[in-house]
C-alpha cells in the first residue's frame, strides 16, 4: 500500500469525510425539499415575507455550497458561507424569544453552524478534490520563477559597474 493512500485512510481522515458528506448531505436534501421545515421557514418565505427571487438564489445557494461541501471542492470557503447562511437565517426566522419550539429549532440551527465550522477547519486529505488537487500540484514541478529582488540587484550592480568604468575612463 502506497503512503499516501495510507494516510488517506486513517480514522480520523475518514470520520472527518463521513461527517462532510453527512452534514452536506443534509444541507442538500434541504434545499431539494426533502425535509419539511418544521418550524415555518418554508411558510414564511411563501407568505410574502421574502421575495421570491431570494427564496430561489436561497435554495441555489444552499444546494450548491452543500454540494461543494460534500465533494471537498474549495470546502473551507463553501462551509464558511454556508455557517454564515444558516446563522442568519436561523437568527431572522426561528429565534423568537420565550417560544420554546422555535427556540428549539434555532439550536439545532446553531449546532449544524458548529459542524460546518468543524468542517472548514479540516484539513486537505485524498478523499476530497481540493486534496486531490493539491497534490497533484505538490507533485508537480513548478518552474522557477526569478524573484523580483533578483532583477533589482542586478540592475544596481550593473549601475555601479558602469560608474565605476565611466569614473576610470575619465581619470
Amino acid at each position: 500500500m502506497s503512503r499516501p493512500f495510507a494516510k488517506a485512510l486513517s480514522a480520523e481522515i475518514l470520520f472527518s469525510a463521513l461527517g462532510r458528506i453527512v452534514i452536506g448531505s443534509y444541507f442538500v436534501a434541504k434545499s431539494c425539499g426533502l425535509i419539511v421545515d418544521p418550524n415555518g421557514v418554508a411558510e414564511a418565505f411563501s407568505a410574502g415575507m421574502v421575495p421570491g427571487f431570494f427564496v430561489i438564489a436561497s435554495v441555489i445557494f444552499e444546494f450548491t455550497a452543500a454540494f461543494m461541501v460534500m465533494v471537498g471542492f474549495q470546502t473551507r470557503i463553501a462551509a464558511s458561507v454556508l455557517a454564515l447562511h444558516v446563522f442568519w437565517t436561523a437568527f431572522i426566522f426561528t429565534y423568537v424569544p420565550g417560544d420554546a419550539a422555535a427556540i428549539s429549532h434555532f439550536w439545532r440551527d446553531l449546532a449544524m453552524v458548529g459542524g460546518l465550522l468543524m468542517v472548514a477547519t479540516c484539513e486537505r486529505t485524498l478523499l476530497m478534490i481540493d486534496g486531490l488537487l493539491s497534490e497533484r500540484e505538490a507533485a508537480a514541478p513548478m518552474p522557477r520563477k526569478p524573484e523580483r529582488g533578483d532583477a533589482f540587484s542586478r540592475l544596481r550592480r550593473a549601475r555601479k559597474r558602469d560608474a565605476a568604468a565611466e569614473a576610470r575612463a575619465s581619470a
